[in-house]
């Protein structure tokens, strides 16, 4: 199988549309965080809102970053992406799970937590970055992002989020619908999207049947004609480097780096978003003139 985002708009350019299957880019950051069965959803959701997300990135040097606070178990939720195709995650404690809700499914809202925020912030490399901030709805992720996208930028949005995670831990299924009114859309596309939604499954019951996001867009939406724009395949991508976390760790107060010299005989630093340990020796926490006796 390989992930892939598809990008559309139907012929008025009313609506457009984006419709993901990111299933092996959530099991591979499963492995990496070591995630518990909710976090995955929860990481997961995330992650493929993120790598939808990526494709609006018009510049290099562009960004897009979500920070997810609501007082749930998992702790804070951070997405970032700045490259097309290109995303990660991160969790404070990815480690944890909480029991499922009674209906079986996943308990994401309770593990996220429901009171809090939803930030996000669009960087564009040396101009002046977007933020905006709303409440948390539900803690679920896909309707936290659409509340947002209505609230702070003024875009109805329809999104769909989600993952199914098999008794062994492994994801099965993982995907993502973005689907977003532009600022020419009528009544009458509004009419169609509400028809669509009332009968509209669960993206990871679209894709257990076997439909693709090609399948998925032509089939369910086809009242609105989407006209497929271009196809991406998305990666779970950082960009730390042994120099990127030692630039870090020299801009720490001289005493603290001098007493992990003397107390450690060095630093060791674990990238957030895929876990690689970068290892410091004593020297290497010295700054360029500084004397230590």
């Amino acid at each position: 199988m390989t992930d892939q985002i598809l990008r559309a708009i139907d012929p008025l350019g009313h609506v457009r549309f984006f419709v993901a299957d990111t299933t092996d880019m959530v099991e591979e950051m499963r492995n990496i965080h070591n995630a518990s069965t909710t976090a995955t959803a929860a990481m997961g959701r995330v992650l493929t809102m993120m790598s939808i997300l990526s494709l609006g990135l018009e510049n290099p040097g562009d960004s897009i970053t979500v920070n997810i606070k609501g007082g749930g178990p998992g702790g804070y939720l951070v997405g970032l992406t700045d490259g097309v195709g290109e995303a990660r995650v991160t969790a404070e404690r990815p480690e944890v799970d909480i029991p499922s809700r009674e209906d079986g499914h996943l308990d994401v809202g309770g593990w996220v937590g429901r009171d809090g925020t939803l930030s996000l912030v669009r960087g564009y490399g040396m101009k002046k970055p977007f933020s905006g901030l709303t409440e948390l709805v539900s803690g679920e992720i896909a309707e936290d992002f659409a509340s947002y996208f209505f609230q702070s930028e003024q875009k109805p949005s329809i999104i769909s989020l989600g993952v199914l995670v098999e008794p062994d831990h492994h994801v099965s299924h993982a995907g993502g619908l973005f689907v977003q009114l532009l600022p020419d859309h009528t009544e009458e596309d509004i009419e169609k999207l509400e028809d669509v939604l009332e009968t509209l499954p669960s993206m990871t019951t679209m894709l257990s049947e076997g439909l693709t996001p090609e399948a998925i867009l032509k089939e369910k939406f086809a009242t609105l004609e989407p006209e497929l724009l271009a196809t991406t395949q998305p990666h779970y991508v950082c960009h730390c480097s042994h120099q990127k976390m030692l630039d870090a760790l020299l801009s720490i107060d001289e005493a603290d780096r001098r007493q992990m010299a003397e107390e450690d005989g060095g630093a060791e630093v674990v990238c957030e978003f895929c876990r690689t340990a970068y290892h410091f020796s004593a020297d290497e926490l010295r700054r360029e003139g500084e004397v230590w006796t």
